[in-house]
């Protein structure tokens, strides 16, 4: 990487004299278009921090749930269940408002007016990217022993290669695909507990992530309908394909021959939805 060179005052006067000179001879019908394709550009920076912002919640809310999971797998005792409930909650919930608070400094960034100019930049300025912080302080919240560990096991499947087979975590697949580390751990949710904290525990982590995706879908479809207008013709047009695709039958449903606890199929549904937000 070539070395970079700061400059002197003198030169960055030199500078902004020379942009003033070109600016100043500009024709206004020149001067209008700029302006409008600063906006558009202003206005794609601001939907990009947003949709950042929704897969970042995502990311984090399927870490969460395999930490939790991955947590009450090996708890000893049925009260350590309700405990590990309860940093999940917690930790949830920080993520929920760290995305709420990107979102409310990218709206700001949109609705502030004319006058506002110089606000409408430092607003955009300084939203700067603190998606690994939110993540290490969600895994400090549940307790997570490896930040990272939990990260990757949220996008291992993400990165895996286009196509590749993915075995099901109903242990109906062909044998050919590799369980993911989320299906891997869902798998203790086969058998209705017999204890009844550890049981209620289980029940309200399901619960709780449900209750999560479902908020994102709600995020999803707004952000969309926010965005589809101010987006190219060919990215508009994706998007609006994807979107209808969310939900269908096979999305909103289980089988109703299951014989395992219905939290598991539940928890399968929710957490591939999930993933399928990551996928846009």
């Amino acid at each position: 990487m070539p070395k970079v060179v700061a400059k002197s005052q003198d030169e960055c006067n030199q500078w902004m004299q020379r942009v003033h000179a070109v600016q100043s001879i500009r024709s206004p019908e020149a001067c209008e278009a700029a302006r409008a394709q600063i906006e558009v550009a202003r206005q794609h920076e601001v939907s990009a921090r947003k949709c950042k912002a929704v897969k970042g919640h995502a990311v984090r809310s399927r870490a969460l749930a395999a930490e939790g999971l991955q947590q009450m797998a090996v708890c000893r005792a049925p009260e350590e269940h309700m405990a590990v409930q309860a940093r999940w909650q917690s930790a949830q919930h920080a993520s929920y408002q760290h995305q709420e608070s990107r979102m409310t400094r990218a709206s700001a960034a949109m609705s502030c007016n004319k006058s506002q100019k110089h606000s409408r930049a430092v607003v955009l300025r300084k939203a700067e990217d603190s998606e690994d912080e939110a993540m290490e302080e969600a895994a400090a919240l549940v307790g997570a022993s490896d930040v990272t560990i939990m990260a990757n096991v949220a996008t291992e499947e993400l990165a895996a290669p286009l196509g590749a087979p993915r075995a099901s975590a109903k242990g109906k697949g062909d044998g050919k695909g590799c369980a993911s580390t989320v299906d891997n751990l869902m798998t203790q949710l086969r058998k209705e507990p017999q204890d009844e904290a550890e049981c209620a525990a289980k029940f309200m982590l399901y619960e709780g992530y449900g209750s999560e995706v479902e908020q994102m879908r709600g995020t999803l479809f707004k952000f969309h309908e926010e965005t589809r207008l101010t987006v190219p013709a060919v990215i508009k047009a994706d998007m609006d394909a994807q979107v209808k695709g969310i939900d269908t039958t096979e999305a909103m449903g289980i089988q109703d021959d299951a014989r395992e606890w219905f939290v598991f199929h539940m928890m399968c549904k929710a957490e591939r939805n999930n993933f399928k937000w990551l996928e846009f």
